[in-house]
């Protein structure tokens, strides 16, 4: 089998792989360690304009210091240490894709996460400037407290989008043990 669905990040992979086109604008809103912003960038061949925003510092680092790595040209990854919520500072152009890896800083403070009122902020921006046939993906992680009520808020405010401009589908791995993260995919008809 080509692909394999075993996890999050293969439902992802695959998801990317099969709907993002090259000369894309995209936004990761939650830049993390970099990885889903390297992803998008391999994935387009470098053909690809990206936002990646992230409040905390130590995020930042890593995530240059990858980019680095990995000679990945500043001018297509635009990394910017402001949160998701005021996006509207940094993109004025149609948006084709956006990722949410929502949760806390993977080998971070966990203490410090991501807030479903600033998530909602973001979507009420994003879905404004989303090209038609663009799409966003949303990781929530309800295995831990803030994460369930991310995941709870969050759905409330997803299930209430026009349904004649947008489609949202879930993704759950129903046999996996111990909360596993869940994929919803919202796409702008």
């Amino acid at each position: 089998m080509k692909y394999r669905l075993g996890n999050v990040h293969q439902i992802v992979d695959l998801i990317i792989r099969n709907y993002l086109k090259k000369g894309s604008i995209c936004v990761d809103a939650t830049l993390g360690n970099g990885k889903d912003s390297l992803k998008i960038y391999k994935t387009l061949d470098g053909d690809c304009k990206i936002y990646s925003f992230d409040i905390q510092d130590q995020a930042i680092i890593k995530s240059k210091k990858l980019f680095a790595e990995n000679k990945i040209n500043e001018y297509k990854i635009k990394i910017i240490n402001d949160s998701h919520e005021n996006i509207y500072n940094y993109i004025h152009e149609p948006v084709d894709f956006f990722i949410m890896n929502l949760g806390y800083l993977p080998g971070g403070n966990k203490d410090i996460t991501t807030n479903y009122k600033s998530v909602k902020i973001f979507l009420d921006k994003i879905t404004l400037i989303m090209k038609a046939k663009s799409f966003g993906l949303i990781i929530f992680y309800p295995g831990h407290e803030k994460g369930m009520e991310e995941y709870i808020e969050i759905s409330k405010y997803l299930s209430d989008l026009d349904q004649n401009k947008f489609n949202v589908s879930k993704i759950e791995q129903m046999n996996q043990k111990n909360q596993p993260p869940l994929v919803v995919m919202v796409e702008r008809l």
